[in-house]
């Protein structure tokens, strides 16, 4: 496959170009050009969007920037077909929202050092603090007067935090925490305001992240439930809203969230959260946790969720094993071929087991196997590496094994699977066990 930095931006310069857009080339200097394989920079003037292809020693980039009146359903069809580009040639690809129109002019701001798009560090009075992003900053009073020689007293000891603006409006956090507060303020910087969806989307996970705390410390001392793995899942689901939101206080962890960001409805029913209080230990109910369970409800569903997924793909696994002798394929399979999944190179192991399914699939004459494999492959990309794991270990017997049906000297040629993935299967199935939650 040609991925020359050349061919790359003359493939972006057509996706960009085929949704219609009228388009202004320009160097990785900033000068014009009419010859897209040499232009990096592509500004797009009807939607005021710049496309930076970024390639040097360190990084390989597509770097989208949206003005801030873009209607981001309206180029959502455009920024798959250049997602699906990257993805193709194997570059990272962030979406940025701009705070104003873009204009070319803008360049320069755009090629700023990375490091004046981070947070200038704290500084301040002995009982105030700051740290600034941009145009945005976060303002600390302190319960009591900071002592500069302990390290990290500026985050501690807090009495209140203010998001401050680029037009100097300032609002009063209402956490503590401050990691959400640096997620807000890269929310204000890039635009956005506390009360807009996303920035309720912000408030929502730190008050998610609270509750689970609360009912976490709890648990760990009263023993709530009589399934360990449950306190567990709490406690992984604790440290990813802690990564969530560590995340989106950086450039590139807010574009990916903002990008998928959804507004989901996810209350849970009264009915679901009796349920939850029947299934406790508790011979009588703490009401000082009562809040928290909804949270905790939307764990443990997450958690058979993600059982059901397993069990999934050790039904797969099973199925293969039993009738791996007699896997057979309508056509040909070319595992060869550059278009292949064997011939490319993926970021994850989830999005390599899905490509190998879309092209193995089609072609299996077992409508049983056709099927589990298109359902496992919906559930790789929410799996861990165990369960990946046996996927691939299924993928693989399958190409070993499989013979294609109208060929009658192909079973002759048939090359032999090799004991050992049966044996990782089999070893991967006997620790297999899905569990059932408060008996459903």
């Amino acid at each position: 496959m040609v991925n020359s930095v050349e061919h790359i931006a003359e493939q972006l310069f057509k996706v960009i170009k085929g949704f219609g857009h009228q388009i202004v080339l320009f160097t990785d200097d900033g000068k014009k050009t009419t010859d897209p394989e040499e232009a990096r920079r592509f500004y797009a003037k009807n939607l005021q969007m710049m496309v930076n292809y970024v390639v040097d020693e360190t990084t390989n980039e597509i770097v989208i920037n949206l003005s801030s009146h873009t209607d981001i359903k309206s180029v959502k069809p455009m920024l798959a077909a250049i997602r699906n580009l990257a993805n193709r040639y194997i570059i990272e690809y962030t979406v940025k929202t701009f705070g104003k129109s873009i204009e070319p002019r803008d360049f320069a701001f755009m090629a700023k050092n990375k490091v004046e798009e981070g947070f200038s560090g704290w500084h301040g009075s002995a009982r105030k603090s700051v740290n600034e992003l941009g145009n945005a900053r976060i303002i600390v009073k302190h319960k009591r007067s900071v002592d500069e020689e302990k390290r990290g007293a500026r985050t501690r000891q807090i009495e209140s935090i203010f998001i401050e603006n680029a037009e100097g409006e300032r609002f009063k956090f209402p956490s503590t925490n401050i990691t959400a507060a640096k997620a807000m303020a890269r929310h204000v910087q890039e635009g956005g305001a506390p009360f807009d969806d996303f920035g309720q989307h912000i408030y929502g996970i730190m008050e998610e992240l609270n509750q689970l705390k609360k009912f976490s410390r709890k648990n760990k001392r009263n023993d709530f439930f009589e399934d360990a793995q449950i306190g567990e899942e709490i406690t992984a689901h604790i440290g990813n809203l802690r990564g969530s939101l560590k995340s989106m206080s950086t450039t590139r962890g807010y574009a990916a969230q903002m990008e998928s960001f959804t507004i989901e409805s996810e209350d849970v029913s009264q009915e679901r959260i009796d349920e939850l209080k029947d299934a406790t230990t508790m011979s009588y109910f703490d009401e000082t946790i009562a809040d928290s369970l909804p949270y905790v409800a939307r764990v443990i569903e997450g958690f058979r969720k993600r059982q059901d997924l397993e069990k999934q793909v050790a039904d797969l696994a099973r199925y293969v094993i039993k009738n791996k002798d007699n896997i057979t394929l309508n056509r040909e399979i070319d595992f060869d071929d550059p278009e292949s999944p064997s011939a490319r190179k993926f970021r994850d192991p989830a999005t390599e087991i899905a490509a190998t399914v879309d092209f193995i699939a089609p072609a299996v004459a077992d409508d049983q196997l056709s099927n589990l494999l298109m359902i496992m492959s919906d559930a790789v990309h929410d799996l861990d590496g165990k369960y990946l794991n046996m996927a691939m270990q299924a993928l693989n017997v399958i190409k070993r094994s499989a013979t294609v049906a109208e060929s009658n000297h192909i079973d002759e040629e048939k090359v032999d699977v090799e004991e050992s993935e049966i044996s990782k299967i089999s070893e991967s199935m006997d620790k297999y066990n899905v569990r059932k939650i408060f008996g459903v």
